[in-house]
């Protein structure tokens, strides 16, 4: 992928051997350090956004590493990003009993206000209106790390378990366990965030059949929970919640998309606030990757960007059975620099990452389509691409 400067100095070259043009070295010259200054600046700006999100991210950081054993008062803006409100907001304490269930913060990660004022709005409400949490939103568009990063910068302990069309009632609460002393107790998810005072994430909680959520009812509304096993009354402490993150809004799966989601009780889905979350804006997600990968060219970024959102056009339209997360688009943008080398051999270390960072969880018509189509974006060897980016080899047979 040649930057703007390559192109350009490609182009004057042309020009200065058309007939009847005149283009001397001197103006080449300036023509292309004209566009390397403005290549650069744009670079630069690029670098500066980044040093300033690191920055905006060692307050968030500090602000929510509260090491004075007391809770604090902050703003929105002092913990998720500068360009948000300056709304006042609490950090919690950090116990040591759950120190290890408060999530990472990672902290170049980057909240779209419209998705964190739904998830904010939920944590100062649920309280008064005993309501959770329905994210819900394609494969791969953040929905878990949108509740993760909010609950690590408010220091919430978070106790996180995947939904499935075999999960059971009890298994939310607890469970009799083998261990070298005998059977004990362990708490299940929702037992553990109850004494805590911590969240709940249920990931793909529209596959859990309905007769096993039913006995979340209680909880949801606030009532103890009663452990029959050891006669232990287990009260809610202050904080708690539960968060669903799933694929549907709990009306079932009219795209064929998502196997094995089920359609919700319409009582069980009154109990919800429901956030809609889509995939990133594309400058958003040039942002991240160039953050994540600091080595690429921005040109490139954005060509990749661009291809990953006409794939997941195709996976909601229902003609592509694959789809890009932007974690998977991160993974591709790192696997292609780690494999730059492979284009000095004649190779191509877009479509050599893409089958590793993607392609090959699909079948074979399904990653070849994907290689074609990604060659029409890129351009290159046709060949060369469909061969999994390895150069061609080519054979000599001796009469």
């Amino acid at each position: 992928m040649k930057t703007k400067f390559a192109k350009l100095y490609e182009a004057a070259l042309a020009a200065s051997t058309t007939p009847g043009t005149h283009l001397n070295e001197k103006k080449k010259l300036s023509i292309c350090m004209q566009v390397a200054s403005d290549y650069i600046k744009g670079l630069a700006e690029l670098r500066a956004q980044r040093i300033r999100r690191e920055e905006e991210a060692k307050k968030q950081i500090s602000a929510s590493r509260n090491r004075a054993g007391e809770t604090a008062q902050y703003t929105i803006r002092d913990v998720f990003g500068s360009n948000l409100p300056p709304i006042p907001i609490t950090v919690r304490k950090r116990e040591p009993e759950t120190e290890a269930f408060i999530p990472q913060i990672d902290p170049l990660y980057r909240f779209r206000l419209s998705v964190l004022s739904g998830v904010l709005t939920w944590f100062h409400t649920r309280g008064m209106l005993r309501d959770s949490l329905w994210l819900y939103g394609p494969t791969g568009s953040g929905k878990t790390s949108v509740f993760e990063q909010a609950c690590a910068r408010l220091n919430i302990p978070l106790f996180a378990f995947e939904g499935h069309e075999r999960r059971e009632a009890p298994e939310f609460f607890g469970s009799w366990v083998n261990g070298p002393h005998g059977m004990y107790w362990m708490d299940g998810p929702v037992t553990a965030a109850a004494r805590a005072g911590g969240m709940v994430l249920i990931n793909e909680g529209d596959a859990i059949p309905q007769s096993a959520l039913i006995g979340l009812n209680g909880v949801l509304e606030g009532y103890p929970i009663f452990i029959p096993e050891t006669k232990e009354i287990i009260p809610i402490k202050d904080g708690f919640g539960i968060a669903f993150a799933c694929n549907t809004n709990g009306g079932g799966d009219l795209s064929g998309l998502y196997i094995a989601t089920l359609r919700m009780n319409i009582a069980f889905g009154d109990r919800f606030q429901h956030v809609p979350v889509n995939y990133m804006e594309p400058q958003d997600e040039i942002e991240v990757i160039l953050s994540k990968v600091p080595q690429l060219s921005l040109d490139l970024a954005k060509e990749m960007v661009r291809f990953a959102n006409e794939v997941r056009v195709a996976f909601l339209k229902g003609t592509m059975e694959l789809t890009f997360s932007t974690r998977t688009l991160i993974r591709w943008a790192y696997l292609s620099n780690f494999h730059m080398v492979l284009k000095q051999e004649g190779g191509e270390p877009l479509a050599y990452a893409l089958n590793y960072a993607l392609a090959f969880r699909g079948e074979e018509v399904t990653r070849m389509a994907l290689l074609e189509m990604a060659h029409r974006v890129f351009g290159g060897n046709l060949d060369v691409w469909k061969n999994g980016g390895l150069k061609l080899q080519t054979y000599s047979q001796e009469a």
